[in-house]
């Protein structure tokens, strides 16, 4: 696996220190719990090959090969070219827009990392609507793709501050997995599985799926509540218990099997023809 300390510093870059002192320079320093969720969501996305990309192109904008990270007490994130960016205080506070589920969501410290390594990797010089506009599409990107997040606003001043506590927020559904097995995650796959399912065996679903299987017919609230299901961690509980699902549809559909398999943490679910000759999944 990729290590995302060959192209990430936590430590004041040098012009920094120079131009505010050592002591002055200590209180950017990332450290303590902020560091540690940031080095986890930074293995995380430096284990993807978009991730591992983003993380050389910022990188190597700068003179000392690395992106320099920094922590901004009382300040918002922000990226300062050509390979510095500071994570700020007041977006952990910060809500985004969706205008997907049209509801706020929080800003997880992957998704923070991301756009603003985004910012450098496009060799943004200053900010511009349009900037932030393309760090936006680039990051819905990624973290739709990796955490099943709702589309952010690519107008940001839709989002809103919460006053909520002052905590990093890390997304803990993280999932990389080849295409052909996240085919079966999305939206479209899952509604046509769930539509092979008849209304009145769909009573042994999880409610979560039974949410899903009552919008088969309406792809556009289907996709909307598959967004919601997993930013609220709904889709997870379906995941771990997808075995026990699939146990309880067997023993109440005999007429359809149905097979469910668990991809860490990512779960098929086909629904099948009838076969005889073969009982088991």
């Amino acid at each position: 696996m990729a290590d995302y300390r060959d192209y990430v510093s936590f430590d004041p870059p040098s012009h920094v220190v120079e131009n505010v002192g050592a002591e002055a320079a200590a209180q950017f320093r990332v450290t303590g719990r902020d560091r540690e969720i940031m080095e986890r969501a930074l293995a995380e996305i430096a284990s993807t090959p978009e991730g591992l990309d983003l993380l050389k192109k910022a990188a190597s904008r700068g003179p000392d090969g690395k992106v320099n990270i920094m922590f901004d007490p009382g300040g918002y994130s922000v990226a300062y070219a050509p390979n510095d960016f500071a994570i700020g205080t007041q977006d952990r506070s910060y809500q985004y827009y969706s205008t997907e589920t049209r509801q706020y969501h929080n800003l997880s410290v992957q998704h923070l990392l991301v756009h603003e390594l985004n910012h450098l990797a496009l060799g943004h010089q200053e900010f511009k609507p349009e900037n932030e506009s393309q760090a936006v599409r680039e990051t819905n990107k990624f973290m739709k793709k990796y955490y099943g997040e709702p589309n952010r606003d690519e107008d940001t001043t839709t989002g809103r501050m919460t006053g909520g506590t002052p905590e990093l927020d890390l997304d803990t559904r993280f999932r990389r997995f080849s295409d052909d097995v996240r085919a079966d995650y999305m939206p479209q796959q899952l509604m046509q599985n769930l539509s092979s399912i008849p209304d009145g065996k769909a009573l042994h679903l999880s409610p979560e799926l039974q949410s899903l299987h009552a919008l088969k017919d309406h792809p556009q609230m289907f996709s909307q509540q598959v967004a919601l299901l997993d930013h609220n961690g709904g889709l997870s509980a379906v995941m771990r218990d997808s075995e026990s699902v699939a146990s309880t549809l067997l023993t109440n559909m005999p007429e359809t099997r149905i097979a469910a398999r668990i991809q860490s943490p990512q779960v098929e679910i086909a629904a099948l023809s009838p076969s005889p000759s073969k009982k088991t999944v």
